[in-house]
């Protein structure tokens, strides 16, 4: 039946089209009745099965038991899935996934969610992103419920805060502007974030960081340890040379240590140390005078314990003379 003004019917069995300009193309039990709707096939046997395309230029390509009810909403195919934003929601394909508000769009999968205005789902199973502006790209029982809020793909994550992003397994991320990154450990546990505007990363295997295209300078967080390895190989040096570890002694002297606190943080959180200028002025280590790199005063505090031990055991062997002269002027 092709019922409305300028509409047309171009095959199949038990269609309709009802409104001014709707298209049924062909397929079965399917109806468009939203004006210049289309519903170009698919559809099935019984009338459960029917595709309908009710939104004012609206369109479904194909597949059965699609609803395309908003405004030049899209359902390209698939099974149970529905466009219903107020305008331009879309439905790639899949089953049983839902665009609900405006400029919604599930790209596909089984059971997904974008319930919020501009909100993004992939792909992927039982993904909900109802934040505005929220992404989900795929995965399994994933929720993005914080404004322009991210989940790449991974299972069982949330990203609660605006701006967030949460990626991996029972990853939260549930403060403004934090990321989370949990790894594949099978754990009971989320891991979450705990302040806003924070980088937390849970990797079992360890961490790395390089700061070249070579992969020859980093620094290595190995796996249950807690502090930081830098790159030291000798093969990966060069201009190699012996220090003075008398004159490294006698500019550790003159070195001024200070205690402070950083004007970033709450000055209740103190610090022992030199100041960067000192340091770079009597060492001239580093990259400039603003930074002092780790690594240099642990070598620093090295050659000068070399030269306390040299000062320590001339200072033992002159007293051990003493000692026995001391000894033969007793004996006499």
């Amino acid at each position: 039946m092709a019922s409305g003004d300028f509409s047309f019917i171009g095959g199949g069995l038990l269609n309709i089209a009802s409104d001014s300009g709707a298209v049924v193309s062909g397929g079965s039990v399917n109806r468009a009745r939203g004006k210049y709707s289309v519903v170009a096939g698919g559809g099935g046997a019984l009338p459960s099965d029917s595709n309908l395309a009710s939104g004012d230029k609206s369109a479904i390509v194909g597949g059965q038991r699609n609803i395309a009810s908003g405004f030049i909403s899209f359902i390209g195919g698939g099974n149970g899935n529905t466009a219903s934003g107020d305008i331009g929601s879309v439905v790639c394909g899949g089953s049983g996934n839902t665009a609900s508000q405006i400029f919604a769009t599930v790209g596909g999968g089984v059971s997904n969610r974008a319930s919020s205005n501009y909100s993004t789902v992939g792909g992927g199973q039982s993904n909900v992103a109802s934040g505005n502006a929220s992404t989900i790209g795929g995965g399994v029982v994933n929720f993005a419920t914080g404004v322009a809020s991210t989940i790449p793909g991974g299972a069982f994550c949330i990203a609660a805060g605006d701006f967030s992003f949460a990626a991996g397994v029972r990853a939260h991320a549930d403060h403004l502007g934090t990321f989370v990154w949990a790894d594949s450990t099978n754990s009971n546990f989320s891991f979450s974030s705990t302040l806003k505007n924070q980088f937390s990363v849970r990797a079992t295997g360890g961490t790395r960081f390089f700061s070249n295209a070579g992969l020859t300078a980093g620094v290595l967080l190995a796996p249950g340890g807690s502090t930081w390895s830098s790159v030291s190989d000798s093969a990966l040096k060069r201009n190699i040379r012996e220090v003075d570890y008398q004159e490294v002694l006698e500019k550790v002297v003159a070195l001024p240590i200070s205690q402070w606190s950083y004007e970033a943080q709450d000055e209740s959180i103190e610090h022992i140390g030199p100041m960067a200028q000192d340091f770079y002025r009597l060492f001239g280590l580093g990259e400039d005078d603003k930074h002092i790199n780790t690594l240099d005063p642990d070598g620093v505090a090295l050659a000068a314990i070399k030269a306390l031990y040299e000062e320590n055991k001339g200072l033992n062997g002159r007293l051990e003379k003493l000692e026995e002269l001391v000894k033969k002027l007793s004996e006499k």
